[in-house]
């Protein structure tokens, strides 16, 4: 379990008890605020998973580069699902909101539901009622107590109920091979190596995960550059980041950091901040 807390804000997150959702669900994580003046900004960066988040006392507003919390006096309970793919989103928060998350592996969603994703998302925030009143009553439990290991075993609990398998083989082991890889990785490899053609496997990761392939490996690739360097006790050069992750020069690591984050490296990997313990990794702005 990781824990920040404060007079005014805490966040907790904690992996799931079972065995079985471990290998889907990545963590849950809990976050509220306790103040009416209560204002952070936050920059996320796009990820390679996907998100369910559940919120109370909140209205939640697309932004043209993300999106802002406003309150309302409602116990009312809203879910969207996340997928962020292209570039850096920012969210507004204000007042006192409660919020749950729930944070899949790469393919981990598509085990709890019977559609393809891409008929849940249509937009890098989607308003998501997949799970219905059913779902609606077991985050208002969550939302109630106070003991973590409780808002665990809830969760736990329905995931397990609602847990199918998800048996689209050749992609399973193309995410594999892509998260695996250290090395550059050309598609049509990855269609020869699961045994698939181009154009299949490019069908596959539109439905499944809202993603080409090529943006996936670019993502995949973002991500690792983020984890290694917060990851290092003496940070590295921008110049070895670029090297470790293969790109193919300095100025093309410059080039794409630039567009998925709309900000030089230097100043991205300087305001970056990692989230206690935990793989989450923002750029915090206190208002």
């Amino acid at each position: 379990m990781k824990k920040h807390i404060d007079e005014n804000e805490s966040f907790i997150s904690i992996t799931p008890k079972n065995e079985l959702l471990k290998s889907h669900i990545s963590y849950y994580y809990f976050h509220e605020s306790y103040d009416s003046n209560f204002s952070k900004k936050i920059i996320y960066h796009p990820h390679f998973v996907t998100g369910i988040n559940s919120y109370k006392n909140v209205k939640i507003i697309k932004t043209d580069n993300g999106r802002e919390y406003v309150p309302i006096n409602s116990n009312k309970i809203t879910h969207t699902v996340t997928v962020n793919k292209h570039q850096s989103k920012i969210v507004q928060m204000n007042g006192v909101f409660m919020k749950i998350g729930i944070v899949f592996n790469s393919l981990g969603i598509n085990n709890f539901i019977n559609v393809p994703l891409s008929e849940l998302v249509d937009d890098t925030l989607s308003f998501f009622n997949y799970f219905g009143e059913e779902f609606n009553v077991v985050v208002k439990k969550v939302f109630e107590t106070n003991i973590i290991e409780e808002k665990q075993m809830l969760l736990d609990d329905f995931f397990l109920l609602k847990h199918i398998e998800f048996k689209e083989e050749k992609l399973i082991n193309a995410v594999e091979l892509i998260l695996q890889c250290n090395d550059k990785i050309r598609v049509s490899d990855i269609a020869n190596s699961v045994n698939t053609s181009r154009a299949t496997l490019l069908r596959l990761f539109k439905k499944h995960l809202c993603f080409s392939v090529e943006e996936f490996i670019n993502v995949v690739r973002f991500r690792k550059v983020l984890h290694d360097y917060l990851n290092y006790e003496s940070k590295p050069k921008l110049t070895q980041i670029a090297i470790d992750a293969h790109y193919y020069d300095q100025s093309d690591f410059i080039k794409r950091i630039n567009k998925i984050t709309s900000v030089n490296p230097k100043l991205f990997f300087k305001n970056v901040r990692k989230i206690e313990n935990s793989q989450i990794y923002w750029t915090i702005n206190k208002n």
